[in-house]
């Protein structure tokens, strides 16, 4: 799966991207390549240069936004969880210092698991 971002020019409605006709698309090649095989999009440059002579407005993939924004998002709990563990696994801890720890790992598990 490739990451690097490519651009073409949309030709039909994809509300699921956050796109209509005329806007230009940015998302990663492998979607492009998908949604050019159907037919929603146009890939080729000439059409990309066309829609900016045109004032079309680029726009990043809604789906691909919303699926970087859950990754940073467990990243971000997957370090939280690391630290709140260290802290825990310090012996001079006081007993309500250890359970209150432990509840914020209970959550930031929780969070995490309903990211995946």
């Amino acid at each position: 799966m490739s990451n690097k971002l490519k651009l073409a020019r949309v030709l039909f409605s994809l509300p699921h991207h956050g796109v209509k006709p005329g806007d230009i698309l940015e998302a990663t090649a492998d979607l492009i390549e998908q949604l050019a095989k159907d037919g929603s999009i146009d890939p080729h440059r000439d059409a990309v240069d066309y829609a900016r002579t045109q004032g079309a407005t680029t726009v990043r993939s809604a789906i691909e936004l919303a699926a970087a924004a859950r990754a940073k998002r467990a990243d971000d709990l997957r370090v939280q969880i690391a630290e709140a563990q260290a802290l825990l696994d310090k012996p001079e801890q006081d007993e309500p210092t250890r359970t209150a720890l432990q509840r914020r790992l209970a959550d930031l598990h929780a969070e995490l698991a309903e990211l995946s």
